[in-house]
C-alpha cells in the first residue's frame, strides 16, 4: 500500500527558489481565498478622541484591531470598548489594567484618570494585548451638555414688577422713528 505523500516527506532545495511558487506553509486566507475582511473603526472614535487633553488618537493595532492610543507621557494603547459593571471584575481577575475614563462636561473632551482601586459603577479603558479580543465593546457616554452660564449655574434673575412689564411692552409696540432718543 501507498501512503499519501506529505510536507515532510520533500526536502526543499534551498538553491530553488521560486518567489511566485504555492508556500505550503503559508497561512491560509480562508474557505474562499480572500485576506480575511477588516474590522470597521467604530464611528464614535473619532468624537471621542478629537481633542482630548491626554492626546488620545485612534490607531490601527499590529493585530488589525482599533484601539485608543494615548500620547502623553508613555505611550499606552487602550481597547475601545468601555468596561463597567461585571467587565471590571472580570479585568481584575484577568490581571488587566484599567485607566478610569470620564468625559468633560465643561470641555466636551475625553479625560483619562489613572484608577487604583476600580469599582464596579465606574467606567474604565483596558489596556490593549494583541491576540485577546477585547473585553468591552460598549460605546462610552458622550452625553453631557456644557452649562449654559447664566441658566443652569444657578442664575436666579430678579423679579419684575407689572409696571416694568407694561412699560417694556409699550416700547416694544412703539414705531422705530417714534422710540426717544439715548442719551450720548
Amino acid at each position: 500500500m501507498s501512503r499519501q505523500p506529505t510536507l515532510f516527506d520533500q526536502t526543499p532545495d534551498p538553491w530553488a527558489y521560486d518567489p511566485w511558487a504555492y508556500d505550503p506553509w503559508a497561512t491560509p486566507t480562508g474557505s474562499t481565498g480572500k485576506p480575511p475582511r477588516r474590522i470597521r473603526k467604530p464611528m464614535w472614535l473619532d468624537r471621542f478622541c478629537d481633542g482630548s487633553p491626554d492626546r488620545l488618537t485612534p490607531a490601527r493595532c499590529a493585530c488589525g484591531q482599533w484601539v485608543i492610543s494615548e500620547r502623553r507621557g508613555i505611550w499606552a494603547n487602550w481597547d475601545p470598548g468601555v468596561v463597567t459593571g461585571l467587565q471590571v471584575r472580570v479585568a481584575l481577575i484577568c490581571g488587566r489594567p484599567l485607566c478610569a475614563v470620564a468625559w468633560h462636561s465643561v470641555f466636551h473632551r475625553a479625560v483619562l484618570r489613572e484608577s487604583l482601586r476600580p469599582v464596579e459603577s465606574g467606567h474604565y479603558l483596558c489596556l490593549h494585548e494583541c491576540g485577546k479580543p477585547p473585553l468591552s465593546d460598549r460605546k462610552p457616554d458622550m452625553t453631557d451638555t456644557a452649562p449654559v452660564l447664566g441658566v443652569s449655574v444657578g442664575y436666579d434673575p430678579p423679579p419684575i414688577t407689572d409696571t416694568q412689564l407694561t412699560e417694556f411692552e409699550r416700547i416694544w409696540a412703539m414705531p422705530v422713528n417714534q422710540l426717544p432718543k439715548g442719551q450720548s
